[in-house]
């Protein structure tokens, strides 16, 4: 679970970044990228975009990237990684 420093909310990671842009009281600053759909405060989304960095998950398209270590993941490997990542 992860606790964003916008909210008191406890979250799910998995649920993480879905939390930001849906549930979140400051959902408005936030914006999903439509090339990675990563999630980044919205007044970064611009420089986000165009950054050499930014691309679409490589596995697929039911692979996700960890909103904690920005692995990509895929869904059966999901769990197991972000247990790696939080280790």
């Amino acid at each position: 679970m992860a606790t964003p420093s916008t909210t008191p909310a406890v979250v799910e990671v998995s649920g993480f970044n879905e939390h930001l842009v849906t549930e979140c009281d400051a959902k408005d600053k936030f914006s999903q990228c439509p090339r990675c759909k990563d999630v980044v405060l919205t007044v970064d989304l611009e420089e986000h975009i165009t950054d050499n960095t930014c691309a679409a998950p490589k596995g697929g398209k039911d692979a996700s990237v960890c909103p904690l270590c920005r692995t990509v993941v895929g869904p059966e490997e999901e769990v197991k990684t972000l247990l790696v990542c939080l280790v």
